[in-house]
């Protein structure tokens, strides 16, 4: 499981304990506000960037994000950590899939 300073750092990323990946789910282009505004009444850690725009969050709240925002297309983003040249640690997304809607079963 990712570490608690990690978890702190960037609470909408996950990791499974036979995957080296961290994982989020996202939502883009117009559905991206609305899980985001969701997500905040539902006290759900989310990281909004307007410039794409996206909206991440936990996987396990693929289900409930479904429900609040049926025609929110969601995706899985894989994501490891970098080391700098000054020994800072850079996040970088090297995946993404599109969720089905079958997918959700699984978190």
């Amino acid at each position: 499981m990712a570490s608690a300073g990690l978890q702190a750092a960037y609470p909408w990323m996950g990791q499974g304990e036979d995957d080296p990946f961290l994982k989020c789910a996202k939502a883009f282009g117009g559905d991206a506000a609305a899980v985001r505004d969701w997500a905040a009444g539902a006290g759900i850690p989310c990281d909004f960037n307007p410039a794409v725009p996206s909206a991440a969050f936990p996987c396990a709240f693929v289900p409930a994000v479904r429900e609040a925002c049926p025609s929110a297309v969601l995706g899985e983003s894989a994501n490891v950590l970098e080391q700098q040249p000054d020994d800072s640690f850079c996040m970088r997304e090297v995946g993404l899939r599109e969720l089905a809607i079958l997918d959700s079963r699984k978190y």
